[in-house]
């Protein structure tokens, strides 16, 4: 992977500073090592005659000479680019040729069966690109709450950068994208309704913040109130820390407006138990744990 290395230097400090990186590291574990890191004896051999040389010069007090530049590999251009393409088909093969070596199929028919579909790219999808577009904005939590949108309280819960540094607990102002205001208005409807949007886009804040409101003007305390069904575990523990910093940061222990709880068999029986004893106003958990309901 020598050349995939020296092509990510240089596409990261540039090609001089690139080379020279590579090239102290490289001398800095043959010395370390005495070559004994490399893998091939061809290389080994040239350490060990390297060495030989410098003791000699050393011994007639010669000048040893500079050391002879890097020479690339022809694979790759001079000026500062990536074809990320190409890398990406680098790094691919790698891997099959991995995943390959664990496969030892003694069946004719079904190695050349498995052999046909690992070769036509089954385990890897082909290269997806995707714009990064910069969502329009919508309305700002304060004025939705001047509109009587959303509840006065939303403004102390909905602010952005709560858990951050100096802002711990207090944040900033936070303005929505227009499709989170969009999904707001929707749910105010009462009615069904689907959103669909890209990664990144915030669509977490378009359930929750609904959520939050409707609980916030019915009132907490009252039961269950909104059960949140995700499909795996790592989303609702991810969705728990979200929650944690809007309904917990800036309040102090205890005293959090709306209540939350996780719910995935993941519990302890005795957070299970309380949970069951003091039901919080929104349950986050997944379609196996529903039947337990």
């Amino acid at each position: 992977m020598v050349n995939e290395r020296v092509a990510l230097y240089r596409y990261l400090l540039g090609a001089d500073a690139a080379l020279e990186e590579h090239r102290r590291l490289r001398h800095a574990f043959d010395r370390a090592t005495e070559g004994r890191h490399q893998t091939s004896s061809r290389r080994r051999a040239q350490l060990r005659a390297w060495h030989e040389h410098r003791d000699s010069m050393a011994e007639s007090n010669y000048e040893l000479p500079a050391a002879s530049a890097v020479r690339l590999s022809p694979d790759f251009a001079l000026e500062r680019s990536m074809n990320i393409f190409e890398f990406r088909d680098h790094i691919i093969h790698d891997y099959a040729t991995y995943i390959k070596s664990f496969i030892q199929i003694r069946d004719t028919r079904i190695s050349e069966y498995a052999g046909q579909h690992l070769n036509a790219g089954i385990l890897w999808p082909e290269p997806l690109i995707q714009l990064n577009p910069a969502f329009e904005p919508g309305e700002w939590i304060e004025t939705l709450v001047t509109q009587g949108v959303l509840h006065p309280e939303c403004t102390r819960i909905f602010r952005k950068d709560k858990d951050a540094g100096a802002n711990r607990g207090d944040g900033k102002p936070l303005r929505l994208h227009r499709h989170q205001v969009e999904a707001i208005y929707a749910a105010l409807t009462g009615e069904n309704y689907v959103l669909t949007t890209g990664t990144g886009s915030g669509k977490s804040l378009a359930y929750i913040v609904p959520i939050v409101n409707h609980v916030l003007r019915r009132g907490s305390g009252k039961g269950i109130q909104t059960i949140v069904v995700y499909p795996m575990n790592a989303l609702a523990n991810s969705q728990h820390g979200e929650l944690e910093k809007f309904l917990c940061h800036g309040y102090a222990e205890g005293t959090s407006p709306v209540t939350f709880a996780r719910y995935t068999g993941q519990e302890t029986d005795d957070e299970r138990a309380h949970i069951s004893a003091k039901p919080p106003d929104i349950l986050l958990t997944n379609y196996v744990m529903l039947g337990d309901f």
